[in-house]
């Protein structure tokens, strides 16, 4: 076979891949996404948490103090973990099922802040360091999986 019939065939081949990547990306971002229930099914999901934080929230009022705001974090937290992972439900990609992962680790981070500034000034300060070393190494094991 002469060089310009080989090159007439790899750029057949590399032409031929191309479009077929160009017609899978297509495919792949048009029309509706393939979901693992329907978006009524989304919606009557998403609103049972948000009466679950309501509840939750309404359980906090009886506290004061700093556990009141402790017990506050924690059901913002949660329904953002819950939000999180009905969206990587919902959505099924590796994309979203990351993104609820880190999700949780921001919200227990903000769980923990929280639990270290209802601490005395001389604890805080280490508190809050260690909250946030367990955070970072938390996220880039999320990043960088061994």
């Amino acid at each position: 076979m002469g060089s310009m019939n080989k090159a007439n065939l790899i750029a057949a081949i590399v032409g031929v891949s191309l479009a077929s990547a160009t017609l899978v990306m297509a495919t792949v971002g048009a029309g509706p996404r393939s979901t693992l229930f329907s978006p009524d099914e989304y919606e009557a999901a998403g609103a049972a948490i948000g009466d679950e934080t309501r509840m939750s929230l309404a359980g906090c009022k009886k506290l004061t103090g700093p556990e009141k705001l402790v017990c506050m974090t924690e059901a913002r937290s949660q329904e953002k973990i819950r939000r999180a992972d009905l969206e990587a439900r919902y959505l099924g990609t590796f994309d979203a099922t990351f993104q609820a992962q880190v999700t949780r680790v921001d919200a227990q981070f903000e769980v923990e802040a929280k639990r270290c500034e209802a601490q005395g000034r001389e604890a805080q300060g280490g508190c809050q360091r260690e909250a946030a070393e367990q955070r970072a190494t938390t996220l880039a094991a999320l990043r960088h999986p061994a």
